[in-house]
């Protein structure tokens, strides 16, 4: 009975953000929700992953040009975002395998001092915030290029 009148809500909330809503958010939305996902918009009391994410990918952000490169910031940041909420014994065997998968001998040093930054970052400005990022959105081009992030709560 719960689990109704939480997919009522949703389907009340989706509406509502339909009608107020970029087309980037609505596809996050409408992905997320027929996955079968429990999507709450905007959480009472809990900060925006989005603006967060874009707060803390901001070096790497403010080197990115393209919408290419924009994109891959974004993403690269979102893998080291929730590798740095993996415990502590299992964190550095994942940070490895990042290293392993996303550098090339030519650029392997600038990929491990961009983890270092990002971790530093996360716990410096971030500690308190623990939500993994579960999905991102990309939507427009250019100077309207936007990103929109779905979190765990």
């Amino acid at each position: 009975m719960g689990n109704k009148k939480n997919k009522n809500k949703q389907k009340r909330q989706l509406k509502k953000i339909k009608t107020k809503s970029k087309p980037g958010q609505i596809k996050l939305l409408k992905k997320l929700e027929n996955s079968g996902k429990n999507v709450v918009i905007e959480p009472t009391g809990a900060v925006r992953m989005s603006d967060v994410l874009q707060d803390f990918a901001k070096p790497l952000l403010i080197e990115s040009i393209t919408d290419s490169e924009i994109k891959d910031a974004v993403k690269f940041s979102i893998l080291v975002w929730n590798a740095s909420l993996v415990p502590s014994p299992k964190k550095k065997e994942v940070i490895e395998t990042f290293i392993k998968q996303l550098s090339t001998p030519e650029n392997i040093e600038s990929v491990k001092s961009y983890i270092d930054m990002l971790l530093k970052r996360k716990k410096d400005k971030f500690l308190n915030i623990n939500r993994a990022i579960v999905d991102c959105q990309f939507s427009g081009s250019g100077k309207n290029l936007r990103f929109d992030v779905a979190s765990n709560l």
